[in-house]
């Protein structure tokens, strides 16, 4: 039943006599009638709210397509969320777990256990300028509606209304507040009473100077990123006004809007998982797997692009040559798993060393190469001895027992020995071949800056 329709006669224009059953029948024939109009309204209306979605969804699902890295994607799923509903908070936050291995209480030739804790992080706000501060926050699984939305992969709460003294979004440290802007009392009545009623108070509020000048979200609801059966995270929609999210719980096509942000959530979610796999295939193609530098493609392309920059500003730039000595002997020795974890060991040591301006990479096998821009041959040489000292005391480790290794290094400098990549490179390469030639163990500068800095000695004299 969809209302009643009632019909009566005005006194003195019939209002004694009954209704005929003709007149009974257009009475039923006017509500069916009525009862027909209605439901044409109300079908019109699920349509065009349809089409409506369904261009929000168009619109996000442009948005999100174009985006190629994790920040675009956020960015652009709080843009969407936008669109589709009212709010004064939308935050995007991700989860991942951070593994422990720990060796507590186990036997001494029991493995190591491994534990992860799973961390939540808020990546992306959009809204009012209270909550930017969000950005960054990270937590763990501690009860609240993020943390909860993630384990059960569900849109809660349920009918989206939030109580700040029983629930936790983020954490309790972290309660949401808005600042209320400062504006005169109208007449201007709301859609929803609530609101007005809400309003109200607030606005009488600021008339307190005493009063705090801000009001607490009272409707939040939290949707799970899932991706087949996993949560990356979770998008969240918080408004002052109670009963925000309320409607899109309901059956009778109100909760669309909220079907509609669970479409969202879901297109999110996708292009999360697009974005980390073109990160990782752009990063399978730039890096070493073995070290996680740089590789070979890729410095030959920095090195060719850096020369010509420190050529065309006149800047110093100086190119560091290593390589591992007696490697093969080692592989024999105690085997290519241990070979490797040498490898490994020089790599951390070149990326801890280096500074934020030097490019490092693996050539190839146990050598290693150094970009330093703005850097003359005496503060390459002074890190190329840096790497030669730390890698002389790391100690490693073998069934065998512990054994330490060495490294040999060649330096060259722009211009003095070399103009482009080609002639710099096999300045490094024929300084090396001294230091091995030389005993192993060493540094050497090449010819042309050796003789520059003889040069600036004697000068100096």
């Amino acid at each position: 039943m969809r209302g009643v329709l009632c019909v009566d006669r005005l006194p003195g224009v019939g209002g004694d006599r009954p209704f005929s059953a003709h007149e009974e029948e257009l009475v039923v024939s006017a509500a069916r009638f009525v009862l027909r109009a209605i439901e044409n309204e109300r079908v019109f209306g699920r349509l065009e709210r349809s089409k409506a979605e369904q261009d929000q969804l168009y619109a996000a699902a442009q948005r999100l397509s174009g985006a190629l890295t994790e920040n675009e994607v956020l960015q652009a799923g709080v843009e969407s969320a936008r669109a589709i509903a009212s709010f004064d908070l939308a935050a995007i936050t991700l989860v991942h777990d951070v593994v422990h291995e720990s060796n507590g209480r186990l036997g001494a030739n029991e493995p190591a256990r491994e534990s992860a804790d799973r961390v939540h992080e808020v990546r992306a706000v959009a809204g009012a300028a209270d909550f930017e501060s969000l950005v960054g926050l990270r937590f763990g699984d501690n009860g609240g509606l993020v943390a909860q939305a993630v384990k059960s992969r569900c849109s809660l709460p349920h009918r989206g209304d939030h109580d700040p003294a029983t629930q936790v979004v983020f954490t309790r440290r972290h309660p949401l507040r808005v600042e209320l802007p400062v504006e005169p009392l109208t007449d201007h009545t709301p859609e929803h009473p609530s609101e007005h009623a809400d309003a109200h108070a607030e606005a009488l509020a600021l008339l307190d100077d005493e009063a705090p000048r801000t009001a607490e979200v009272r409707s939040i609801l939290v949707v799970p990123l899932t991706l087949r059966d996993r949560a990356l995270g979770t998008l969240v929609l918080g408004a002052r006004r109670r009963g925000a999210f309320r409607d899109f719980s309901q059956g009778d096509g109100q909760g669309s809007a909220r079907r509609t942000l669970e479409v969202l959530a879901s297109h999110i979610a996708t292009s999360l998982a697009n974005a980390r796999m073109l990160a990782k295939l752009e990063e399978l193609a730039t890096t070493d797997g073995m070290t996680g530098l740089l590789n070979k493609r890729v410095l030959l392309e920095l090195g060719q692009q850096k020369v010509r920059a420190a050529a065309r500003y006149g800047k110093p730039l100086s190119v560091i040559q290593t390589d591992i000595d007696l490697f093969k002997r080692i592989n024999d020795t105690h085997g290519h798993d241990v070979g490797d974890q040498v490898i490994k060991g020089l790599a951390g040591i070149l990326r801890r060393l280096k500074r934020a301006t030097d490019y490092v990479a693996r050539f190839g096998g146990e050598e290693f190469v150094i970009i330093c821009e703005e850097t003359g041959a005496e503060g390459a040489m002074q890190l190329a001895e840096r790497v030669r000292e730390e890698l002389s005391r790391t100690t490693f480790h073998a069934q065998s027992g512990p054994f330490q290794v060495t490294c040999s290094l060649g330096v060259a400098c722009q211009p003095y020995d070399g103009t482009t990549w080609d002639d710099l490179y096999k300045a490094t390469d024929d300084a090396l071949y001294v230091s091995k030639r030389g005993g192993r163990n060493r540094t050497t500068l090449a010819d042309g800056s050796s003789a520059r800095m003889a040069s600036q000695k004697v000068a100096a004299r």
